[in-house]
């Protein structure tokens, strides 16, 4: 079973998207794989020539979908300040890739450290609807 990597991202969110992909792939030791990108109404070129710049990979074969989420999600503002509107189209997830039975969200502000191979072939159960963990404090 292939699980696809989900990213969500507005203009705004390109450049952390791009080097969260990057990261990825440095270390992903899978032969493919696939990533979509949810947006919502319009994403610049620029944007997307960074992610673009992001697949190029020798070793793994991406294959890269851009899903617009206008007809699944209204206006979805935040009264939170650091929150985007771009937070909340994961929630419609279960919609936009129901030909799956599982996929692998990832926010575009991390960088990966490791082979993510692993949690992609993990295979939840019929009971399990969600698996993530827990917030990490690191001291320095």
């Amino acid at each position: 079973m292939k699980t696809p990597i989900v990213f969500a991202m507005d203009d705004g969110y390109a450049m952390p998207t791009s080097v969260a992909i990057y990261s990825l792939l440095r270390s992903y030791t899978g032969s493919n794989i696939e990533i979509y990108i949810l947006f919502k109404d319009y994403l610049s070129e620029l944007s997307r020539a960074l992610i673009n710049h992001a697949i190029k990979s020798e070793k793994v074969s991406v294959s890269l979908n851009y899903l617009d989420v206008k007809n699944f999600i209204g206006d979805a503002s935040s009264h939170i300040e650091h929150i985007t509107e771009a937070t909340y189209y994961r929630l419609v997830l279960p919609e936009l890739l129901s030909d799956y039975d599982q996929c692998l969200y990832l926010d575009g502000d991390i960088v990966v450290l490791g082979d993510i191979k692993e949690l992609c072939d993990i295979e939840l159960q019929p009971e399990e609807y969600l698996a993530g963990v827990s917030t990490v404090k690191i001291q320095t």
